[in-house]
C-alpha cells in the first residue's frame, strides 16, 4: 500500500534515536522538577511566616476571656456590669482597663428544659418512624390515616425495667412547642436586670493586657 500525503505535511517524532538530545530533555526535566521543588519549599516558607503573623495581629485586635479573663466572686445581685466594671478600674487607679464583663447565671432550669426537648424530639421521630413503618404494611395512605388516626394504634417505648409508655402524636407536638416557649422565656429572664434570682454573683472580667491581669492578682494576693 502507497501512503499519500497530499497536504505535504511534516511529521515529526518527539523522541529521537539520538541518545545524546534524549539525554539533554532529561536533564532539562531534571533542573525544572529541582527549580519547581524550590519554588514551592520557598514559598510555604513565606506564607507559614504570613499566616503566623496575620494570626497574631488577629489576636491581639480581639481580646477574649482566654487571654486575660478573671473570675470575680460574690459580686451583689443589684450590682450592674457597668457599674463592676467602674469599680474595678478606680480600685486599681485607672492603671487596669476592662474590655468587658461577662455574668454568670443559674442555668440550671435551662439545663432542663434542653433535656425535656431532646426527650420529646426523640420519641417524635419514633413515632415517625413507626408511622411510616406501619402506613406502608397496612397499605395506607397518610390521608387515610388523617380521616381516622385509630386504624393504626400509637406506638409504645420503653421508661426503664418493666416500664413502658404510649406515644400521642397531639400531646408530643404540644409538649414541644411548650417547651420551646418555656425555654424562650427563660432566655430573656437571663438578660442583665430581668432576673436577678438567677444571678449567681459571679462574673468573668476581661482586661485589656497581661500585665494589668497580674497586676490584679498580685494586689487581690496581698
Amino acid at each position: 500500500m502507497v501512503f499519500i500525503n497530499p497536504y505535504n505535511l511534516t511529521y515529526t517524532s518527539m523522541y529521537t534515536t539520538d541518545t545524546t538530545s534524549n539525554l539533554f530533555r532529561a536533564d532539562i526535566m531534571t533542573y525544572l522538577n529541582i527549580a519547581g521543588a524550590i519554588y514551592v519549599l520557598i514559598h510555604s516558607i513565606f506564607l507559614r511566616r504570613m499566616l503566623v503573623s496575620m494570626s497574631g495581629e488577629l489576636d491581639k485586635a480581639e481580646v477574649s476571656p482566654q487571654d486575660y479573663g478573671l473570675v470575680v466572686r460574690n459580686i451583689p445581685k443589684e450590682t450592674t456590669a457597668d457599674s463592676l466594671k467602674v469599680q474595678i478600674e478606680k480600685q486599681f487607679n485607672d492603671e487596669v482597663k476592662v474590655a468587658y464583663v461577662n455574668y454568670c447565671y443559674d442555668i440550671t432550669e435551662m439545663l432542663e428544659l434542653g433535656k425535656k426537648i431532646e426527650d420529646f424530639s426523640k420519641d417524635l421521630a419514633h413515632y415517625k418512624l413507626y408511622l411510616k413503618k406501619e402506613l406502608k404494611s397496612r397499605q395506607l395512605s397518610r390521608q387515610m390515616f388523617l380521616n381516622d388516626i385509630n386504624q393504626v394504634p400509637p406506638p409504645e417505648v420503653s421508661r426503664g425495667l418493666c416500664k413502658s409508655e404510649t406515644l400521642d402524636i397531639k400531646t408530643l407536638n404540644t409538649s414541644l412547642v411548650d417547651s420551646f416557649e418555656e425555654m424562650s422565656n427563660y432566655g430573656k429572664n437571663l438578660e442583665p436586670g430581668k432576673n436577678d434570682e438567677l444571678f449567681s454573683g459571679i462574673a468573668i472580667v476581661v482586661v485589656e493586657t497581661q500585665r494589668m491581669q497580674e497586676l490584679i492578682l498580685r494586689r487581690s494576693a496581698m
